[in-house]
């Protein structure tokens, strides 16, 4: 179907566009950080790319080999373990009440790197030696998509306060349309195929790799609870579209294609999930005690 592939890139691109956009209005208005706190950044950003780069892969091979998964959606499972930094992710974050300015970098420092990463690690993973991934159009793609919208919404935050605030919520807006709609265009593209599949036992294989991935970001991302947030919600974002241009160039067949885009959508719903559980929390925590509890537990004594 060429008409909904064709609306759906255009939908992918207005989604990041607006998405960057709507993150630099927001965080173009932030004061200046201390020499040691960007030093701190820094070293959290530098583990949460080898976490994404280095740790989540391994473990994903780890897991495929331990339950024997083999078949169409153990290959696109390696793949999509080969591309971290999904763009929905920092929308995600944001969501899940996460360090919104870590999610942005990880995932922008990702997108670069991954177009260099992305073939030696799925050639190491699936042991096949015909993947080349050509890095000039990913870059691009990453200054005109993303980096321009983000530093233009900061300018116009740090430019014009007042026109920010009025085209913020409207930003959002777009940008939230636009993932839902790329999310069902995907759905609608590939959801027979993914009927033909569901028999695989491999799938055992995709569901704990996306339960372990977002544990072991947590438990990696340091003490920091925005830290500990933003790792375990990035952790199962994936770059599906860099894995389809993995999958052509080694697996033409249809099968692999249609799995990249099954296990997408499981995990893009088990961030949002994962987000929106983070989200309730203070919530949650914020009522106290249940009724039953008793009263020395609901106040403290009077001074």
């Amino acid at each position: 179907m060429p008409a909904l592939r064709l609306w759906t890139t255009i939908l992918s691109a207005l989604y990041l566009v607006s998405m960057m956009f709507a993150l630099g209005l927001e965080l173009g208005g932030a004061p200046k950080e201390s020499k040691e706190k960007k030093r701190a950044k820094r070293r959290v950003l530098v583990r949460g790319l080898v976490v994404n780069l280095v740790v989540f892969p391994a473990v994903a091979y780890a897991i495929v080999r331990a339950l024997h998964a083999t078949g169409d959606v153990a290959i696109a499972l390696m793949l999509l373990a080969a591309v971290p930094g999904g763009r929905f992710a920092p929308h995600f974050v944001k969501l899940g009440h996460g360090d919104v300015p870590l999610a942005v970098e990880l995932t922008m420092f990702l997108a670069k790197l991954t177009a260099f990463t992305a073939a030696p690690t799925a050639r190491w993973l699936l042991g096949v030696h015909g993947i080349d991934v050509h890095e000039l159009p990913l870059i691009l793609q990453l200054l005109l998509l993303q980096l321009v919208p983000l530093y233009a919404g900061k300018w116009l935050r740090r430019k014009h306060r007042s026109l920010a605030d009025r085209i913020l919520r409207p930003a959002h807006a777009i940008a939230i349309g636009a993932m839902m709609a790329v999310f069902v265009a995907v759905l609608l593209r590939e959801d027979r195929g993914l009927v033909q599949l569901m028999s695989d036992r491999a799938w055992l294989a995709v569901a704990v790799t996306g339960i372990a991935w977002p544990l072991l970001g947590w438990l990696l991302a340091g003490r920091a609870e925005g830290d500990r947030r933003t790792f375990a919600i990035v952790a199962d974002a994936r770059e599906v579209a860099l894995a389809l241009v993995l999958a052509s160039l080694a697996f033409p067949e249809h099968g692999v294609h249609t799995a990249l885009f099954g296990i997408w959508s499981i995990y893009a719903i088990l961030t949002m999930l994962l987000a929106a559980g983070m989200r309730a929390l203070p919530r949650i925590t914020a009522r106290g005690p249940a009724p039953g509890a008793p009263a020395a537990a609901r106040s403290a004594p009077a001074r």
